[in-house]
């Protein structure tokens, strides 16, 4: 399944694009996160599909471990959601769900799967954008987000959790970097 944003609304990507240093980014790259965004969609809806390239295998056995030893309830797999009201914005979640094993993490919580090992800043502008989405459509969420970055080897992902307090201080980055967006490339006002 590939990106479509057809709201007619910016996205989160949209907005924190120009923060991100595309010079590495590559087709195959693209193709890579979409295989693996898409193999991890099918695993935790239950649903078959054919292997991927064998250079590309490792990133989905790493989600699938990490999803195993770590998920508990799944709320939401690769959702598109919107905030038509205030700050009129769209954004895809990957996952939405519960943990086991983690009692610092309550409730439900976004999760962004990463097929790059590497951490950007703007990682963590769109977990409490997505966060906001789900509260304006009426999806409760605990007090936690996480970053889960997949690895090639097939080892189990690396997650980076993101408490409350970080989401709450992140959002506000995300909707200066938001308005921004309108002001300069959108040219909205």
């Amino acid at each position: 399944m590939a990106y479509s944003n057809t709201t007619g609304l910016p996205s989160v990507t949209d907005a924190l694009s120009c923060f991100i240093n595309k010079d590495f980014f590559t087709s195959e790259h693209r193709e890579r996160g979409t295989a693996a965004h898409d193999s991890m969609a099918a695993y935790l809806q239950g649903v078959w599909t054919p292997n991927l390239k064998d250079e590309w295998q490792g990133y989905v056995e790493s989600g699938k471990r990490w999803v195993d030893e770590n998920v508990k309830d799944v709320r939401l797999v690769e959702k598109r959601l919107c905030d038509r009201k205030v700050y009129s914005y769209t954004g895809q979640m990957d996952l939405v769900a519960t943990l086991k094993n983690k009692p610092n993490y309550t409730g439900y919580g976004v999760i962004d799967w990463k097929t790059s090992i590497a951490m950007s800043p703007t990682y963590k502008g769109q977990i409490p954008a997505y966060d906001r989405l789900c509260k304006v459509n009426d999806i409760q969420t605990g007090n936690w987000g996480c970053i889960v970055r997949l690895r090639q080897t097939g080892q189990i992902a690396l997650a980076n959790f993101m408490p409350r307090q970080e989401l709450d201080v992140e959002l506000q980055y995300f909707l200066n970097a938001l308005t921004a967006y309108r002001r300069y490339v959108l040219r909205e006002f």
